[in-house]
């Protein structure tokens, strides 16, 4: 009487062990291969048994790998959601904060005379909002007070006017500004 389909091969099969175990288990004894009608029945309720457990090991795995596949599913989707005006907003009411702080602290040091620093400053305040003509008109100035007062960045200084100059041709203050420091 077959129980159910086995392969040969070099290993028991599964149905070998699950045997085995259920004979020690239950401690039926079986003279040789040969067993009774109700220990073959008791065996095969036995496999089938730890077949449904073995089934529904899988499908909790099934089931948590699909929970996982679909909560990282939808990370990904409310990333791209988050990026709707509403967040948008709150992130340009951010870099604006960001950028206030930066031309505060960076006047403050123009003031201070510490050019160096200032520049830094400024030049975050460029990171948060570029083109800014105010943030790219003190940095130009705190660079041409590095340049006049302690030699240094010139080249820096000479380039940020003459970008600036470019896309204000019109502003007499970086003519002056240019004028004072750098010619």
């Amino acid at each position: 009487m077959i129980l159910l389909g086995t392969k040969r091969g070099l290993f028991k099969t599964k149905f070998q062990i699950l045997r085995e175990d259920y004979k020690t288990a239950t401690n039926i004894i079986i003279k040789g291969n040969i067993a009774t009608k109700e220990e073959l029945s008791e065996i095969r309720k036995k496999v089938l048994q730890e077949r449904k457990r073995e089934n529904k090991i899988q499908l909790t795995i099934l089931a948590l790998i699909f929970l996982v596949i679909s909560s990282s599913t939808y990370s990904m989707l409310t990333n791209r959601v988050n990026n709707t005006p509403l967040h948008l907003e709150k992130s340009n009411e951010l870099t604006q904060v960001n950028y206030n702080e930066s031309m505060a602290m960076g006047q403050q040091l123009l003031d201070d005379k510490k050019w160096f620093y200032a520049a830094g400053y400024f030049e975050n305040a460029l990171l948060q909002i570029p083109n800014d003509f105010s943030a790219s008109y003190n940095l130009t100035l705190a660079y041409c007070e590095l340049c006049y007062t302690k030699n240094q960045a010139y080249e820096k200084a000479n380039s940020t006017i003459n970008e600036l100059i470019k896309n204000n041709p019109n502003s007499d203050d970086l003519k002056i500004l240019k004028a004072k420091y750098l010619e």
